[in-house]
């Protein structure tokens, strides 16, 4: 009589096990790999980036309202010069983002920017907010000079000049 021989199960516990093994080990292997130093230093620099940007962002909402108040002066709302004045400093931060986003694409080919018209394009269009930040909080219309505005309209202005300064070189690197 011949007896049927089936191979012995393996049990439930062992064969989770063993799943888990191979997944252990398959994560090791891709954990070995030097190319994985490469991948975190790219979501590194994505996220501080986007948190470059983002801060840039924030610093311009503030200096546009400096600039509107420079630039709008006693003209009420009803004027439309008044309104108008909204779109100066975002015009400016648009001309700045896009000479860094060429910057950044300009250092990461190792390309050489060997033109003084744009350090000084940037640096007008800084300068131009930080003075029109700056004198509506040492004149202000109404009451005293607030120390705290005085500084926050030095302060932001001098932040986005060194971010726009450094954010080129972090993305291109």
């Amino acid at each position: 009589m011949q007896r049927d021989t089936k191979p012995a199960r393996v049990p439930r516990p062992v064969r989770k096990l063993s799943k888990r093994l191979d997944v252990a080990r398959q994560l090791h292997d891709l954990e070995q790999d030097t190319a994985l130093d490469i991948v975190d230093i790219e979501r590194l620099r994505a996220s501080v980036t986007r948190c470059l940007w983002l801060f840039l962002a924030v610093g311009s909402v503030f200096t546009t309202t400096g600039v509107q108040d420079f630039l709008a002066g006693d003209r009420s709302p009803a004027d439309p010069v008044w309104w108008g004045c909204w779109g100066v400093e975002p015009c400016l931060v648009g001309i700045l983002i896009t000479i860094l986003r060429w910057e950044a694409a300009m250092i990461a080919r190792n390309i050489d920017i060997d033109s003084r018209a744009v350090d000084w394009l940037k640096r007008f269009l800084l300068g131009s907010t930080l003075v029109m930040n700056v004198v509506p909080a040492m004149w202000p219309r109404e009451g005293g000079i607030s120390p705290g505005m005085l500084a926050a309209h030095f302060m932001v202005p001098i932040l986005v000049f060194f971010l726009a300064e450094v954010m080129p070189i972090v993305q291109a690197r």
